[in-house]
């Protein structure tokens, strides 16, 4: 099956009413885990890099090509998300690499520059036909 754009899964899984899973990955073992598990138990994932799985996966868009090949053996649907990329140009670096979608976590920016950052990023990729998802702050 492949990649799936992420609002058809999501789609998905909110009209049968199931939890979609979100596991980050470093490496072809955790990539292969993930969605071997994902493929036994008959659920879509997101398949996701974090900056800190940036620290084994030296050539991102490398690292995204290698996801995107090993999805298109598997029935189940996935898709590839950057988590936690917390500039505007780290989720640039996560959009050019070939993620769908983005989590960009600007709650350490004050409320205002974080916003705009947001907006920013809703732009393009709205653009390019992306998903992202948004920290705005935190809950007290």
């Amino acid at each position: 099956m492949g990649l799936k754009n992420p609002k058809e899964i999501y789609d998905h899984a909110i009209k049968n009413d199931y939890a979609l899973g979100a596991f980050n990955t470093f490496s072809l073992e955790t990539a292969l885990a993930v969605m071997d598990a994902a493929e036994e138990m008959r659920s879509p994932a997101i398949i996701q890099v974090s900056m800190g799985a940036r620290k084994f996966v030296k050539n991102l868009d490398v690292y995204v090509e290698m996801l995107r090949r090993l999805a298109d053996k598997y029935e189940v649907p996935f898709f590839i998300q950057h988590d936690h990329c917390p500039t505007v140009e780290a989720c640039k670096e996560a959009i050019e690499a070939g993620c769908q979608s983005v989590m960009f976590d600007g709650s350490h920016y004050p409320i205002e520059e974080n916003i705009a950052k947001t907006k920013e990023l809703v732009a393009t990729c709205n653009i390019l036909g992306l998903s992202l998802e948004a920290e705005v702050g935190s809950l007290r």
